[in-house]
């Protein structure tokens, strides 16, 4: 039973606060990621790159801010290719991504084997007077 009274003493409601956390940490209440905290190597890597995505977005007919670019450029880890494709497809109109802004034609479903033998029942029974 110890083990049962050590648990129960644990004091839940402590007005103290919590002790791992302090204000000091960071303004997270605020919502503020630390956006600004890029290393000169970033800054060098946005200068670097961004001119290069944005020159692949306009050959595509496409524009993107830099702030868009910066973004995409820091998520996919200075990845250029990455980077273009996934703001090439959030740019794109809806109905047309993937097609090269032209609308898909539409398909016929080819007949399969059961759907033959269903028409060619359906027609001998016709035929036959039923």
């Amino acid at each position: 039973m110890p083990g049962h009274r050590r648990v129960k003493d644990i004091g839940y409601d402590d007005e103290d606060g919590d002790d791992y956390y302090s204000d000091e940490d960071g303004d997270y209440a605020a919502g503020t990621t630390g956006g600004d905290t890029y290393t000169a190597e970033d800054k060098n890597n946005f200068a670097t790159l961004t001119p290069v995505v944005k020159a692949e977005l306009q050959a595509a007919g496409l524009q993107a801010s830099d702030r868009e670019i910066e973004d995409a450029l820091w998520n996919y880890y200075w990845d250029v290719g990455k980077s273009v494709n996934y703001l090439k497809s959030a740019k794109q109109p809806k109905g047309t991504q993937g097609t090269g802004g032209k609308l898909p034609a539409t398909k016929e479903k080819a007949k399969s084997k059961f759907d033959e033998a269903a028409e060619r029942s359906a027609a001998a029974k016709i035929a036959g007077g039923e």
